[in-house]
């Protein structure tokens, strides 16, 4: 198994500007990228003891699952959009939890990105269903409500000969999958299906980020024309109305920007773009993968230690509201919204 350092797409040049404001100094990764946090912070190793647990009345509501990458665990809540929030379970034993989904049927995939797997749990369950493998350093994955695919995105090794990332497509989320990849790009972030089956990705290098899109049905990946420009390539779902593009460098600033995009054949309209702020660090946000329920946005700013909540989508500006830093992740990288 290949070592993978955590994947952060913040550019060196931008972060440094952010860490010089505060006094700080950035350090690199192996992979020539700067860390949102400083990474000596030490884990919250309590967090990850024990098996995995569950409230009883927890399989009966909506949850709330959202990774914590720096614990090796996926925290799960109920009440997420309130102040009445409650941790009622913990999903253990992973090296690095990245993104998730999940399918109609409320089963939760988690991305876990250091093992090169994915593991399925029932809504509300503590055993793992299956792990799936997959090849290369997985970040992100996303389940089309149409037909049941799943389809995990691969930062880069998905191809072990050139190093290159890529889509993996698995009909009705079984079987051997098909990798999707754009021969000009390398670097793959989290996808999303809209209602129709259509799969969009952003990917990069060595070029800048573009907008890719898999056709229901179609077997090869097109650019999407965008009226706007993506400056550091983050996740991409369905808003309810239009797609939604991150940003994590928003018009060249260190804030979460989404655009919502309309799309007609391969050219997207953008027809209104927010930036996502927070008071912790500077204006600076870190969301690695948002997601968006309704009229909330939520997500982790990982600039920040244990700083979870929520925005208002797509009002942008400020949280709405923060986790207690008690059941907030140490660091969260991705969420979805499993229902019974």
């Amino acid at each position: 198994m290949k070592t993978h350092s955590t994947p952060y797409s913040l550019s060196v040049a931008a972060l440094a500007a952010v860490l010089s404001g505060c006094g700080g100094a950035g350090t690199t990764t192996s992979s020539g990228l700067v860390p949102a946090r400083d990474r000596t912070v030490v884990r919250d190793i309590a967090r990850n003891r024990g098996p995995s647990w569950m409230s009883p009345d927890a399989a009966r509501q909506s949850l709330l699952y959202a990774s914590d990458a720096d614990s090796g665990v996926v925290d799960v809540y109920t009440n997420y959009r309130s102040s009445r929030v409650k941790l009622v379970g913990q999903l253990t034993g992973f090296q690095a939890p990245y993104g998730e989904c999940a399918d109609r049927a409320g089963n939760v995939y988690v991305v876990d990105w250091s093992a090169e797997n994915v593991a399925e749990y029932a809504h509300a369950g503590t055993a793992r269903v299956r792990t799936i493998s997959i090849t290369g350093a997985p970040v992100g994955c996303s389940v089309d409500r149409r037909t049941g695919n799943l389809a995990i995105a691969v930062v880069y090794y998905a191809n072990p000969q050139t190093h290159q990332g890529g889509v993996f497509v698995f009909k009705r989320a079984r079987g051997t999958p098909i990798l999707y990849q754009d021969p000009n790009l390398f670097h793959y972030w989290p996808a999303g299906y809209d209602p129709h089956g259509n799969l969009f990705v952003e990917a990069d290098y060595p070029v800048p980020p573009k907008l890719d899109e898999l056709p229901y049905h179609g077997h090869v990946l097109k650019e999407i024309t965008l009226d706007a420009t993506i400056d550091t390539s983050s996740s991409v779902m369905w808003d309810g109305t239009y797609l939604a593009v991150a940003d994590q460098q928003f018009q060249g600033s260190n804030t979460l920007g989404i655009y919502r995009v309309s799309i007609s054949g391969f050219t997207g309209k953008v027809i209104s773009s927010t930036d996502y702020s927070d008071t912790c660090y500077l204006r600076s946000t870190y969301v690695v993968q948002p997601w968006i329920d309704g009229s909330a946005l939520f997500g982790g700013n990982n600039f920040c230690k244990s700083r979870y909540g929520f925005w208002s989508y797509a009002r942008g500006g400020k949280p709405q509201r923060l986790f207690p830093t008690s059941i907030a992740p140490l660091a969260g990288y991705g969420q979805t919204v499993s229902a019974p």
